[in-house]
């Protein structure tokens, strides 16, 4: 059997010899900056008002005992129907 030994971006060759240049992909678009940001979510809205209270109570904890806490409340939070 005449298997290929390199695979080469998109191209298979037999031998490296074979490869005149590398095959191009295409370039990604660049992000524009002044573009409208994605809507916050329901928990970021809670967390954010959630974790100043929970820091004020609690001023020794870290960060990550204050998001804890945090989706702890948010866990106990029923919506409203």
């Amino acid at each position: 059997m005449d298997w290929p030994k390199f695979k080469m971006g998109k191209v298979t060759v037999k031998d490296s010899s074979d490869v005149v240049g590398k095959v191009k992909t295409p370039k990604r678009a660049s992000k524009d900056h002044n573009a409208p940001k994605r809507a916050r979510s329901a928990y970021i809205f809670f967390s954010t008002a959630v974790t100043k209270k929970i820091r004020e109570a609690n001023p020794s904890w870290t960060q990550t005992e204050v998001m804890r806490e945090a989706a702890q409340r948010w866990k106990e939070v029923r919506p409203n129907r």
